[in-house]
């Protein structure tokens, strides 16, 4: 019975990119970029714009991650993953370069801002929560080349008012099984990351990892990586009350050894 609210910065005025999208909110900002709330004026609706600038990435593989976004979200049809609509690129007057990402606005609040507001789900819950996931998961990992999330967690988790859940962030997103690492890169976040993942060999199943340490997070309400780990195991037990077959289950998912 949590009145749950997500954060959005409002822009009274604010600016109107490609004379179709009017910025009229912040969602959110990171080191290197920023994710935007628009009114569609095409359509009227809302979209959500990722604003990636070039002054401000570190490197290149920034920007790399960020076309790769673009490329696999263009090509996934899923009720639970944010519809794609057009990534383009604009050189401003100082001759500086921003890149853009449209996509649609899902209505909600993320589990991590749930989390901070109190939400703890009972077992039933989780189940149902697991479902969910799990269903977009199998659609994703089904694909040809597999898609692999890389960075699912709490915040990437948004609750829609008619209580569903949808997919989103897909910055860190894998299109492909590597057979080497010594070209790729370690995405995702620190306490939802497998081993594999820490040494850059992502696969499906490490998706099934972070999904896991999401649920104790949700059932604990403890960070993972503020819970106590013995040979590279999450140990969760003392912090939640559930059935022996769920420990039985995420135990299995959290197994160190893909």
């Amino acid at each position: 019975n949590l009145k749950l609210e997500k954060n959005v910065q409002k822009i009274e005025d604010g600016e109107t990119i490609r004379d179709r999208y009017k910025i009229t909110g912040v969602l959110g900002r990171g080191a290197q970029g920023e994710m935007l709330l628009a009114l569609y004026q095409t359509t009227g609706g809302q979209v959500a714009i990722k604003r990636l600038a070039m002054a401000t990435v570190s490197d290149w593989k920034a920007i790399e991650l960020f076309e790769r976004e673009g490329k696999v979200l263009s090509q996934l049809n899923h009720p639970a993953i944010p519809r794609y609509i057009e990534t383009f690129h604009v050189e401003k007057e100082n001759k500086q370069v921003e890149f853009y990402l449209v996509q649609e606005y899902v209505e909600g609040i993320g589990l991590e801002d749930a989390i901070r507001q109190g939400l703890r789900l009972t077992e039933k819950e989780v189940l149902q929560m697991m479902h969910e996931v799990l269903s977009i998961l199998d659609y994703l990992h089904h694909l040809n080349p597999p898609v692999i999330h890389r960075d699912l967690k709490p915040s990437n988790l948004i609750r829609r008012p008619d209580g569903t859940l949808a997919l989103v962030d897909f910055g860190a997103v894998q299109s492909a099984i590597q057979t080497s690492s010594a070209f790729s890169t370690v995405v995702g976040t620190s306490g939802y990351m497998p081993v594999e993942q820490i040494m850059g060999r992502a696969v499906p199943s490490s998706d099934l990892y972070s999904l896991a340490a999401t649920i104790v997070h949700l059932l604990s309400g403890h960070h993972p990586a503020d819970i106590p780990v013995e040979r590279l195991q999450l140990q969760f037990h003392g912090l939640v009350t559930i059935s022996e077959p769920l420990v039985e289950i995420l135990d299995k998912m959290l197994e160190p050894n893909v």
